[in-house]
């Protein structure tokens, strides 16, 4: 396994903590009982609090570590071996990233320093079945209503919105129809109604219905209508960091199926002893070695300007993506029936990796984003030959 792919100057020490925490909390066995309780059950999250890791890339006025996305990315490689369930992508990288660009100072007080410290969980409710990514179609609308709004809608896919206290809404302006603001929202606000849902890899998500929901003017997130620069930029930043998390994935699964296949006879022999299992070996760590380089491209352009940062994160989503279903697959296939078993480890690494290919964007969705770039840059290059 590629232990110094991600990760600043403090990469080893950052390494050895990680790793450390993991075999003493995290075993398959200790992830299979933190599944069984259910949606809403805290797990680790206050022991990453305890560690640092909820504030390991806020600056440290907030509170934080003051770390850059590569150590970031590095502990999302290690959840992504050991498969953690706690939601740090939508409460550190989604919600939190947009709190501490977008939010006033007491607002950061009262969401943002209890989710670093531990003592609560933050959500970002964008999504929706009819838009996707098509951030033009988003239905949810803030209606004026005395000093505020109130919010009507629904989000789907709410990563971390089980256990969450607060929600951070997307929201189109009702007085201008090609505007999007942000609104915080907090767990049990009336006409707010959240249902917790399951995904594939049993992770707990949720899905959010706004009746009327009342919101101050206090809870704005930002400048009234500004909200897209700033979504686009987190959902890319968890884009990134998915696929550090599918190499994690990805690097269990190979070391899995080449550890069986050595272990595994057949009439005497080692299945690793066959050449066309050998070849299909190389062609698993060939796709690994890919991802792992397109996803540190990516995380590394995440401060980058929002065309660069975009066309890298697609890049990756399209690489890392077709590697974790092929990868994927391909162990199942070849660990034979064991490989379908819930209760066999690799069983769990395809189900995370099937996810991690759908979220923030399926492989279509960035392939056709790519496309739109290129054309793009392509008109442009034909208006200045003009």
């Amino acid at each position: 396994m590629n232990d110094t792919l991600f990760g600043g100057a403090d990469a080893a020490l950052l390494a050895d903590s990680v790793d450390r925490f993991l075999a003493d909390h995290y075993s398959f066995e200790q992830r299979r009982r933190r599944l069984a309780g259910g949606p809403t059950d805290p797990g680790c999250w206050a022991q990453m609090a305890e560690l640092g890791w909820l504030g390991l890339p806020f600056a440290e006025a907030l509170g934080g570590f003051g770390g850059g996305w590569l150590d970031v990315a590095l502990l999302m490689q290690r959840f992504g071996r050991a498969l953690v369930v706690e939601p740090y992508l939508g409460n550190v990288v989604l919600a939190g990233g947009l709190l501490e660009r977008l939010g006033s100072a007491g607002q950061q007080q009262r969401w943002l320093s209890p989710m670093i410290e531990g003592r609560c969980q933050l959500a970002l409710a964008y999504g929706e079945r009819a838009a996707r990514h098509e951030w033009q179609r988003v239905r949810t609308i803030a209606r004026p209503h005395g000093d505020g709004v109130e919010l009507h809608g629904h989000k789907t896919l709410v990563w971390g919105g089980a256990t969450a206290n607060v929600f951070i809404v997307l929201a189109r302006d009702d007085l201008a129809d090609d505007a999007l603001s942000l609104f915080v929202v907090e767990r049990g606000s009336p006409g707010l109604s959240c249902e917790p849902i399951t995904t594939v890899d049993g992770r707990a998500a949720a899905e959010l219905s706004l009746d009327a929901v009342p919101v101050s003017a206090g809870q704005r997130l930002g400048l009234a209508g500004q909200a897209l620069p700033e979504v686009a930029r987190v959902v890319d930043a968890a884009a990134a960091l998915g696929c550090a998390e599918g190499i994690g994935v990805l690097e269990v699964l190979f070391t899995g199926t080449l550890e069986y296949l050595k272990q595994r006879l057949q009439f005497g022999r080692p299945l690793a002893s066959n050449q066309a299992l050998q070849h299909r070996l190389v062609d698993m760590h060939t796709l690994l070695r890919e991802a792992q380089g397109m996803a540190h491209f990516a995380v590394s352009a995440l401060e980058a300007d929002a065309a660069s940062r975009g066309r890298a994160v697609a890049l990756a989503k399209v690489h890392v993506g077709e590697a974790l279903r092929h990868v994927g697959q391909e162990a199942v296939q070849l660990h034979g029936a064991i490989g379908t078993t819930d209760e066999f480890p690799i069983s769990h690494h395809f189900k995370r990796a099937t996810a991690l290919s759908l979220m923030f964007g399926d492989v279509d969705h960035h392939r056709a984003r790519l496309g739109e770039t290129l054309r793009g840059e392509h008109a442009a290059r034909e208006r200045q030959a003009a």
